[in-house]
């Protein structure tokens, strides 16, 4: 894995990435390791494909020694 890549936290329940407090909202991100063949696919053809992809293939992002899902930049 080569680079980061931030998506909500899909694994917890909804409204776990929203904390509002005095001082207002705090958004909590998911920092997903992704390889360098998937850090290029998201800048050719977008978070929302890139994510798309995910549902898919559905890798465990938890596996930092995962094998890269199959993308064609």
């Amino acid at each position: 894995m080569e680079a980061l890549y931030a998506s909500a936290p899909v694994y917890f329940p909804d409204g776990f990435d929203l904390c509002t407090d005095r001082d207002g909202d705090v958004l909590f991100v998911w920092l997903l390791p992704i390889a360098a063949t998937e850090a290029a696919f998201v800048r050719a053809q977008g978070w929302d494909v890139f994510e798309d992809r995910l549902m898919e293939h559905d890798p465990d992002l938890t596996d930092v020694f995962r094998e890269p899902m199959p993308v064609e930049a």
